[in-house]
C-alpha cells in the first residue's frame, strides 16, 4: 500500500464527525476486497518466476516481508478496519508522525500475516513450494533501533 500518503488512505483521516464516516466501513469493506484481488493477481505472477529460478539451478533463500505491514507482515500486521477507525478519529491539524506511528500500531497491530503474505503463502503451498519467509522489523525501527536480519 506505500505508507500513509496513499490518497485512498488518506480520504479517511480525520472523518469521524463528517457524513464520510458513515461510508468508512462499506469503503473499507470494498478497499480490502479489491486489495486482495489485486494481490491474488500479483502472487499468482510472482510463483512462476520464483519457480523459472528454481528450475534454473538457483537458490531462492527467502522472502522478505516488513513487520507491522498491513500487505506484507509475516508474523504482525496492522489490522486495516481498525486502522480504519483509527485513522477516522484523527484531528489532523494536530497529528504528529511519531505519535502516530506510536499509536497507530499500538492500537492496530495483530499478530497475523499481512494480505500479501498470506496470498503469496497459500499459492506457493498449493504449488508445493517450501519458501522461507523473513521479516524486517519495521516497528523496532520507528522505535528508533538500529534493525538487523540474516538470510
Amino acid at each position: 500500500m506505500g505508507g500513509v500518503l496513499k490518497k485512498k488512505i488518506l480520504r479517511g483521516y480525520g472523518i469521524k464527525n463528517s457524513l464520510l464516516n458513515y461510508f468508512r466501513r462499506p469503503y473499507t469493506l470494498v478497499f480490502l476486497w479489491n486489495t486482495k484481488r489485486i494481490y491474488r493477481k500479483v502472487a499468482k505472477e510472482v510463483i512462476p518466476e520464483i519457480q523459472d529460478y528454481l528450475n534454473s539451478g538457483f537458490e531462492v533463500v527467502g522472502i522478505i516481508g516488513v513487520k507491522g505491514s498491513p500487505s506484507c507482515g509475516v508474523s504482525a500486521a496492522l489490522d486495516l478496519k481498525k486502522s480504519a477507525k483509527f485513522i477516522a478519529n484523527l484531528d489532523i491539524e494536530k497529528l504528529e508522525r511519531n505519535d502516530f506511528n506510536d499509536h497507530c500500531y499500538k492500537n492496530c497491530l495483530v499478530n497475523c500475516e499481512g494480505l500479501f503474505i498470506n496470498v503469496l503463502k497459500q499459492r506457493l503451498t498449493k504449488k508445493r513450494l517450501d519458501i522461507k519467509f523473513i521479516e524486517y522489523d519495521l516497528i523496532a525501527e520507528v522505535k528508533g533501533k538500529e534493525v538487523k536480519f540474516e538470510l
